[in-house]
């Protein structure tokens, strides 16, 4: 059974991709659209999904939110998978790499150089 994707919003809170709270924040009960890349694309939102045994994280770093960044950090950092799956969709491009746990936090703290030493959270 797959597990629903958690978006991590622009004041660091997650949504479950399933719940009804995401299309409330969004205004719009039946988008006709595609719901997560607007949230990642538009709104500063970071999609992480977990794909046994490995996770996928979607983000576009001209967007995306410090707190988002350091929620999904938090939540990667207590995950035990040994790779990530790394799409960037920046200027539209959607761009993929799979990466270990570790490459995937150091991508993440060098968005946000406030982050600190990614080495003290591995």
């Amino acid at each position: 059974m797959k597990r629903p994707a958690l978006f991590f919003g622009p004041d660091g809170s997650r949504l479950r991709e399933d719940s009804p709270e995401l299309l409330e924040m969004l205004g719009d009960p039946d988008p006709d659209y595609d719901v997560a890349r607007f949230l990642v694309v538009n709104m500063g939102f970071v999609k992480l999904a977990a794909l046994e045994p490995a996770a996928e994280i979607t983000l576009r770093s001209e967007t995306a939110a410090p707190k988002a960044l350091r929620a999904v950090e938090e939540m990667l950092s207590g995950l035990s998978v040994p790779f990530v799956r790394f799409r960037s969709l920046d200027d539209g491009n959607e761009a993929e790499a799979v990466v270990t746990r570790r490459e995937a936090l150091l991508r993440i703290s060098a968005l946000q150089p406030e982050l600190g030493n990614p080495d003290a959270r591995i």
